[in-house]
């Protein structure tokens, strides 16, 4: 399980993996390393500096056409 937390599985996803019924459950599972700690800060600065300007931004999923390649947006 903390192998899946390793790879930003969610909270949800582990659970459906995992057969637990609630997040407390699944927690005991998933142990906090240090490469998560990491991501997380990560991903908290990213959030920060994007709002410090008061600016919203918003990060769009890349869309494959039909035949597998990128899709211009």
């Amino acid at each position: 399980m903390t192998e899946l937390g390793d790879a930003e599985i969610t909270e949800q996803g582990v659970m459906s993996l995992s057969g637990h019924k609630t997040p407390e459950a699944a927690r005991g599972y998933v142990k906090r390393t240090e490469l998560q700690r990491e991501i997380a800060a990560r991903k908290r600065r990213a959030f920060v500096e994007a709002n410090e300007t008061g600016a919203r931004v918003r990060i769009e999923p890349q869309r494959e056409s039909q035949n597998g390649t990128k899709a211009k947006s």
